[in-house]
């Protein structure tokens, strides 16, 4: 099971090695042509704030003076962002009380479309740890609810889990509690991009169509065959030891580094094309079929279609450093289109 979870969350980051220099530039880029400009930045989703990166200053000045931002956070999100503003990060951890407190401060139509998309995020949160483990799980012979640890029991009181409810309602709690709890309290540069569009107003797009919150990711590592029966999935009967026992192991691994490796930073920090053609090197043809070259076909057809509308003179990309690099990336299919790549560069106090 550990290197189940392992395995996922090794799956949601850009896994780069080298140490960072003092030379180092941003993954950021400028395609110009017919005297307007794309501005392309290179991401990495978790662990790195703006003001981390090798030309922050410039980058957010590129930021605050364009038209359009296409970002990687789903039309969904994008939606809770406007909704919710600084409570969307926090609405996927809020306690029941929290969250109708936040809901309430909405009109009616807006928490009626929140609440729907949380109980979506929520049920494919659900759906992936029974996926990625390639078990579904059920409920064994009741037991009290005090035969969970201690720590586990105030955990889901203070997040007002019904304690009479199942086990395996339990288990997907902690999973959703402590798992996005880490992953929205980690930097992003994601979100603080979409942040600062919707701050000032500037229009902003969803580089993907709508997908779950781990969609391209689950069906990558743990496709479902197309002739998979619910009948194939086998189960397992989860008790007071089996809740106990995993929650202990996601504990662990979301308050050290094997969430966020430090050597992930370090590695993107440094701007070294080369951690990045690595980390492609090592994918399977269909990661990089699924993963790169379908979405980054979808994101250059929508970028062209910007580019080519009289309605924006400066458009700005930021998504993931591996669809910059490697084999069908944006900057060759932006050459190809007779675009002037630049790469940016900054003095050293930037």
């Amino acid at each position: 099971m550990r290197n189940n979870i392992l395995k996922f969350s090794a799956g949601l980051t850009l896994l780069l090695m080298n140490p960072v220099h003092a030379t180092a530039k941003p993954f950021a880029y400028s395609a110009e042509k017919d005297g307007k400009t794309i501005h392309l930045l290179g991401t990495i989703h978790f662990s790195v704030s703006i003001g981390e990166l090798p030309c922050s200053n410039k980058i957010l000045d590129l930021l605050n003076t364009s038209d359009l931002i296409f970002s990687e956070v789903p039309k969904s999100l994008l939606i809770l962002l406007r909704y919710l503003g600084n409570n969307t990060r926090r609405i996927f951890t809020a306690s029941a009380r929290e969250r109708e407190e936040i809901l309430n401060t909405l009109p009616e139509h807006e928490r009626k479309k929140v609440n729907q998309i949380i109980e979506l995020y929520n049920s494919q949160i659900s759906e992936a740890i029974q996926r990625i483990v390639n078990i579904r799980f059920i409920d064994k012979e009741r037991e009290p609810f005090e035969a969970l640890n201690p720590e586990i029991r105030n955990l889901l009181i203070s997040y007002d889990v019904d304690i009479h409810g199942s086990y395996v309602d339990h288990l997907h709690s902690i999973f959703q509690i402590l798992m996005l709890g880490s992953f929205f309290s980690s930097p992003q540069l994601d979100f603080r991009i979409t942040e600062i569009a919707q701050s000032r107003n500037i229009s902003i797009k969803p580089l993907d169509n709508e997908k779950s919150l781990l969609g391209y990711f689950i069906d990558v590592i743990s496709p479902q065959s197309e002739n998979a029966t619910e009948m194939e999935i086998p189960e397992m009967e989860i008790n007071s030891y089996t809740i106990n026992t995993m929650t202990a192991g996601i504990v662990k691994m979301t308050s050290n580094d094997l969430m966020f490796p430090p050597q992930m930073k370090q590695g993107y920090l440094s701007g070294k094309k080369e951690n990045v053609l690595k980390y492609i090197s090592n994918m399977s043809d269909k990661t990089k079929e699924f993963l790169l070259k379908k979405r980054n076909e979808l994101w250059f057809q929508k970028l062209n279609e910007a580019f080519k509308s009289h309605e924006y003179q400066n458009i700005f990309l930021a998504g993931g450093a591996v669809h910059l690099f490697g084999p069908f990336n944006l900057l060759d299919m932006l050459e190809e289109e007779g675009f002037i790549i630049r790469r940016l560069t900054c003095s050293a106090e930037n």
